[in-house]
């Protein structure tokens, strides 16, 4: 069998350029975890020249996904071990993607999301937001790509597209489905 998650997430929930993340997940399997990596990537390859001199120092740019061993931090809570990984820093108005590998001591491989074209997402921020807890904060994180095919497509279009939904900075709801709906005479 491969290896079952649960319970991933990262924090801060809304990060900014100086922040690195935090990600965390149960992974579980009957014959033996051996290893865990998380593979991460910023949505932008490329940054205009003014935007590359203002990152900070700690910020990475790649457009291919680079990986880090998780390491398991407590140990066996209802047969899942927790493990955890720090992305680092990347520069604000930036999405960062990610997805984790776990291999079993038999060498079976599984991967969250099941479906790694469709990754987990988190977008960086220039500052901490004056959140209102009196207001409710619905934020939607796609990666540059599905927001431009989100834009351009024909207007009644069902496709969706992945987006990561934060509700209030803390509740984090990965690979929800995204679309434009409504009246189809609400746009041309």
């Amino acid at each position: 069998t491969m290896p079952v998650f649960k319970d991933a997430s990262h924090a801060p929930v809304v990060p900014i350029a100086t922040d690195m993340v935090s990600v965390s997940i149960e992974v579980s399997d009957p014959d033996g975890i051996s290893s865990v990596i998380l593979y991460y990537k910023p949505d932008r390859a490329k940054q205009s020249s003014s935007l590359i001199k203002a990152r900070s120092l700690l910020s990475v740019t790649s457009s291919v996904y680079q990986e880090i061993p998780m390491i398991s931090d407590i140990g066996k809570n209802d047969g899942y071990y927790q493990y955890r990984a720090r992305i680092p820093a990347h520069s604000a108005h930036q999405t960062v993607a990610f997805y984790i590998q776990a291999t079993d001591k038999n060498g079976t491989i599984g991967t969250w999301p099941r479906d790694i074209r469709s990754p987990a997402l988190y977008r960086i921020e220039q500052g901490r937001g004056r959140f209102k807890p009196e207001l409710a904060s619905y934020r939607i994180v796609m990666q540059e790509d599905d927001v431009r095919e989100i834009e351009r497509r024909p207007s009644l279009s069902n496709q969706m597209m992945n987006a990561t939904f934060i509700f209030n900075e803390t509740d984090i709801y990965y690979q929800v489905g995204c679309r434009w709906t409504g009246s189809p005479y609400r746009r041309g």
